[in-house]
Parts: structure tokens; C-alpha cells; sequence
């Protein structure tokens, strides 16, 4: 998780390298080891890893898509925060899948694909709608249900505890005392270990404040990840674990820290500490110690700040997409491009409009865009090619990922068929279906160390009999197909090519029941 919550490219390659410096000094350690052999291969199979990770998800334009880098630019551009952007599509998925086959299926005819107007059509006076009016009708559905519930014994109270379990998410954490077993168990690992400092006492909040090094901290660990207690004469406590701050209480570090302070009371004159029994309890104690004394530490301040009210991401999408149509629907008597545009400007055009599919328009409010982002690290004005060039090392990193797999593989066939001769008519053409295969392959490849993009330290290696690589290789791999590509018009017009599917393996998804 370290990894996805970067928001520098560097700090990923630190992260990678650091991993990779770690396993290297386990290795050594474990060499010579008969009996650590599992280990050995575990360390082998987590390098593999990095290496995959480093050379398929690691370039700058691909860790742009998937890191916090994304959710940053995504937030500069819809002005809310990071938290405001979802890290998945799993919700826009399920949509899709109710939209196409639930409301796009029923105008369809035995499964054929609509026109582009009709579907336009359809969409915005039929299917949007539906959708909007099946919410509302769901909505006066769930306002029936409640009328109905408060006229049965305790329904007004089944009520009022929904509500109050939907407001108390939205409170800070606080710490109170309950029993829990798992918690104890990593208690005592942590006094086994003796992963917790001793404690030091600050007298302007009268808290006692410790640093807890975390269960899965290793030997091997440069900068360990450390967690800050902090434990106060007025019956407060407050931690920067993750446990915590999601589900309150008292979580094993804190438990820790009031185990130290007794056992510190027995040498020393240390003024005791406990902690309220119930979650009631604590926030009423909060309550008057904010109005009273304000001895409430920063970081629960700075956690109720944090529960103000969002603001309206729903309106701010919508006039978004609003603006988006009325831009891009012409005027009356306005000239439409022909659509038989041949040679020079016919490709322009077509590379206008890919570039339009995936950056930004043009015609837009790109200028005010940028206006309001400049100066930012996560302009995103300046990232339009961004996604199209993530596209495409996607594509080369997926393509040699999977060739590094089969290059073995063919090179074995290739002893195999040394001895090998050809017996019939069939497997003549079968050898010639697979020589322009890979001749294909081969050709592409010859290209890719020809562009004049490429890394400049680039040696090609033609063999033994090769000398002066360079010049052989353009000598014998042709720049251009050996066959004509294939027209990819089938009309008058010339059509914008369409962007291929991603290079990742087909995912099966189970059925989604969300309701839409």
C-alpha cells in the first residue's frame, strides 16, 4: 500500500530500491543455510516481484494512472479532496453493466448495436429518465417503510438508532477501555519485544507521550514505521495507528503504554492515568474538557475539523457535464467538416480527434482550467498526453513482459526442429503461417531499436558474423510492412481509427445486484 499512496515518482523508485536492499541482505545472511532453503526461494520469488513491479507498473506515465499522483490531479480538477476521489471504478463498472444490459437492451433489436443518433437519442430522453425516476420512486418507497415502522412497538427507536449510527461515523475516534481479546494478545507481543519507549511527559498538556515501534516492523527496516501515543491526566488518550483512528477504543499500543505507566508508578512518582469504560462516557468527558480546559491534544481537533461538511461533488459534476454539451453541440448554419477528406488533411484531422478522445478539447475552457490550476504540482493541463503515452508503455511493457516468457520457449523449438524436415503439403504451409508470425515480430522489433526516440546507448546485436550493427539491421529489417496494410475504411469516408483494447487479460466479473 506504501506504493499506491505515492505521490512522486522518485519516492516510488526509493521505495523499490529500499525493498530491494532489504531482501538482498536477508539472502546474505541466509546463504550457506541448508535449512533455509523456503526462505531462499521465498526471497527469490518476492525480487521477481519488483523486478515485475519496477519494469510493468513503474514507469513514470503508468504510476501517474494508478498512485495517489492520479487522485491529486483528479482532485485539483474537481476542487474537493483527496478522500473525495474514489481509488476504484468498481461503482462506475456496475453502472455500466446495469446501463447496458438493462436500459440500452431493451431498444435493442435481436442484440444489434444502435446508431450513434439514435443511441444519443435514446439516452437522453428515454434512459436518464428511467433512471431518476426509479431513485425517486425508491426514495418515496424507504419514506413508506419508516411511516409504517413508527406505528409498531419500538419502531421509533429502531429509527433513531439507524439515524444516530449514520451521524456517529461521521465523529472523531476516542479512547475508552472494553475488553477484547485480540488486542491483549498483541499487547503482550509488544512488551515481549519490547517495542515501546519509555515514556516523557509534557507539562503544557499534561499528556504522557510515547513511540511504539509496529508488530510488523523487521531487523532489517531502515526507517521503521513508528506510531505516537499520547496519554493524559485528564483521562484522554489519543494514537496514530490505523486501528484507532478507524475503530476507537483502546487499541493494543495504548494498552501498552498504561501497562508501562503501572509498572513506572511502582519505582517512581508517576500520577495515574485510566481511561473512560464506555464510548459515551469519553465523549462526554471530550466535551467538557474542550469547553473547560481545551487540554484535548491537536491531532483530535484537527480530526473534527475534518468532518465538516463535503462540498456538493453531485452539482459541481453536473454543471461540468453541462457546460461539456452546450460546448460541444454546433450552431445552427454552422459548417460541418466534410467527411472525404483524403491524404494530409484527412490524417491531421484524425489525429485531432484521437488526441480529443483522450486530452482535453480544444474548444473548452481549458484556459480558465489552467488559470486555476497553475502553480500547483498536479496541473494537470500540462498531463494531456499523459493517458495515451500510459496507453502505450502499457502496451510495450505488457508485450515484452510476455515475450520474455516465450523467448525460451521458441529457442527450445528451435532445437527441436533442427533435426526436423518437412513431410507433406500441410506442414509446408503450416511453417510458412508461422514464419510470417514471427518474421512480423521480428520486423516490429527491428523498428522499435530504429526509432529515432529511442534511448540513444541502445547496442543491437546482430551475432557473430555482425559488424556494424546498425547499419546490417537497417540493411535486412525494412522499415515498412512486408504486406500492404489493410484498409480500414469500408465506406467513401475515411473514419477515425479507434483506440485498441487494453493489453490486459479479460477479466470475469460476478453480477452486480447495486440498485440504480
Amino acid at each position: 500500500m506504501l506504493l499506491v499512496h505515492t505521490t512522486e515518482h522518485a519516492v516510488f523508485v526509493g521505495l523499490i530500491a529500499e525493498h530491494r536492499e532489504v531482501l538482498i541482505q536477508m539472502q546474505q545472511e541466509l546463504n550457506g543455510n541448508t535449512e533455509a532453503l523456503q526462505g531462499l526461494a521465498l526471497i527469490h520469488g518476492a525480487m521477481a516481484h519488483l523486478n515485475y513491479l519496477e519494469s510493468y507498473w513503474g514507469t513514470e506515465a503508468l504510476w501517474k494512472s494508478w498512485s495517489d499522483f492520479g487522485r491529486c490531479v483528479a482532485a485539483v480538477r474537481l476542487g474537493c479532496t483527496i478522500e473525495g476521489v474514489l481509488p476504484t471504478t468498481n461503482h462506475l463498472e456496475s453502472f455500466n453493466g446495469v446501463f447496458k444490459n438493462k436500459h440500452v437492451k431493451r431498444w435493442q433489436h435481436y442484440g444489434r448495436a444502435l446508431r450513434v443518433d439514435v443511441f444519443t437519442s435514446i439516452t437522453i430522453t428515454k434512459v436518464l429518465p428511467a433512471i431518476f425516476q426509479q431513485r425517486e420512486l425508491e426514495q418515496q418507497q424507504n419514506i413508506l417503510w419508516e411511516r409504517q415502522l413508527l406505528q409498531l412497538p419500538g419502531g421509533a427507536a429502531l429509527l433513531a438508532q439507524k439515524k444516530g449510527a449514520k451521524a456517529g461515523q461521521l465523529l472523531p475516534p476516542v479512547a475508552y477501555i472494553t475488553s477484547d481479546e485480540s488486542r491483549d494478545a498483541g499487547t503482550a507481543l509488544l512488551l515481549q519485544n519490547k517495542q515501546i519507549s519509555t515514556p516523557s511527559f509534557e507539562e503544557t498538556t499534561l499528556t504522557f507521550a510515547f513511540a511504539c515501534y509496529s508488530s510488523l516492523t523487521t531487523p532489517y527496516d531502515k526507517e521503521p514505521i513508528t506510531y505516537r501515543i499520547e496519554l493524559s491526566v485528564h483521562h484522554t488518550g489519543l494514537c496514530s495507528c490505523q486501528d484507532f483512528l478507524n475503530r476507537g477504543g483502546v487499541c493494543k499500543h495504548m494498552r501498552a503504554a498504561l501497562l508501562v505507566l503501572d509498572s513506572l508508578r511502582h519505582t517512581m512518582n508517576v500520577p495515574a492515568v485510566s481511561l473512560p469504560s464506555s464510548e459515551d462516557e469519553a465523549r462526554k468527558l471530550g466535551a467538557e474538557l474542550l469547553v473547560s480546559a481545551g487540554a484535548i491534544p491537536l491531532a483530535l481537533r484537527s480530526l473534527q475539523a475534518d468532518v465538516a461538511e463535503p462540498p456538493r461533488y453531485i452539482q459541481c459534476a453536473a454543471n461540468a457535464v453541462q457546460d461539456a454539451m452546450q460546448d460541444g453541440i454546433p450552431e445552427e448554419g454552422e459548417d460541418v467538416e466534410a467527411e472525404g477528406k483524403e491524404g494530409k488533411e484527412g490524417k491531421e484531422s484524425d489525429e485531432d480527434t484521437e488526441d480529443g478522445l483522450l486530452g482535453e478539447d480544444p474548444s473548452s475552457n481549458g484556459e480558465s482550467v489552467a488559470t486555476e490550476a497553475s502553480g500547483s504540482p498536479f496541473d494537470f493541463t500540462t498531463l494531456m498526453t499523459s493517458s495515451r503515452a500510459a496507453v502505450h508503455e502499457q502496451r510495450t511493457s505488457r508485450a515484452l513482459h510476455e515475450l520474455e516468457t516465450v523467448a525460451p520457449k521458441l529457442g527450445l523449438l528451435a532445437e527441436y526442429l533442427a533435426t526436423g524436415k518437412i513431410r507433406n503439403a500441410d506442414d509446408a504451409q503450416r511453417i510458412r503461417s508461422l514464419k510470417a508470425s514471427v518474421d512480423k515480430l521480428s520486423s516490429r522489433l527491428g523498428q522499435l531499436l530504429l526509432d529515432p526516440s529511442s534511448p540513444g546507448d541502445v547496442h543491437i546485436d546482430n551475432g557473430p558474423s555482425g559488424s556494424q550493427g546498425p547499419r546490417n539491421l537497417a540493411a535486412t529489417v525494412s522499415l515498412r510492412p512486408s504486406t500492404p496494410p489493410e484498409p480500414y475504411y469500408h465506406s467513401k469516408c475515411w473514419r477515425t481509427d479507434i483506440i485498441d483494447a487494453s493489453p490486459e487479460k479479460k477479466q470475469k466479473r460476478k453480477q452486480s445486484y447495486s440498485v440504480y
